[in-house]
């Protein structure tokens, strides 16, 4: 179970997974809408570990991190070997954010309003931003071969990326 429904309300109760599974290995890592974030065997069933979090995209990982972009709009890091909370990023909250997107030394996410935003991922400082598409954003930025991103709003505008630090 990746939650269990509580409330009085039939919205209350939802408990959902809408992102896809995380494969590492042998286990799985998934995460529900008002459930938790668990990694569990993908042999037995069993459940390895488990923490309570809210999220309707699947966990990114990266250097050793879990980032997650929790149902209300935080961006969260975990440290991976003990899922001990590094940082949260809460200037994004309520803004119905992508899946993030590892890429090198920073996260991408975009929003509902069609904003790109660039997460350090050391210590979860927002770093940039940028107005892409003024219909919005719904679809994760996409690291390409030659390490790009591609950007997809949800107007069909679509773009390839480069994040660099300023000077």
């Amino acid at each position: 179970e990746v939650g269990q429904p509580q409330g009085r309300t039939e919205l209350e109760r939802l408990v959902d997974v809408t992102g896809q599974p995380l494969v590492i290995e042998t286990a799985v890592m998934v995460v529900g809408y008002q459930g938790k974030l668990a990694l569990v065997d993908i042999r037995t069933g069993q459940e390895i570990w488990s923490r309570k979090a809210s999220s309707l995209y699947s966990p990114m990982i990266g250097g050793g991190q879990i980032y997650l972009a929790s149902a209300n709009g935080d961006i969260v890091a975990l440290r991976g070997s003990d899922r001990r909370e590094v940082w949260t990023q809460d200037r994004l909250a309520w803004r119905q954010l992508t899946q993030p997107m590892v890429y090198e030394d920073y996260l991408v996410v975009g929003d509902f309003e069609g904003y790109l935003h660039v997460i350090d991922r050391e210590d979860g400082k927002l770093v940039g931003q940028l107005e892409f598409d003024d219909e919005g954003i719904r679809v994760p930025a996409q690291r390409l071969a030659n390490g790009n991103l591609l950007v997809f709003g949800n107007s069909g505008k679509m773009a390839v990326f480069q994040v660099k630090p300023q000077d």
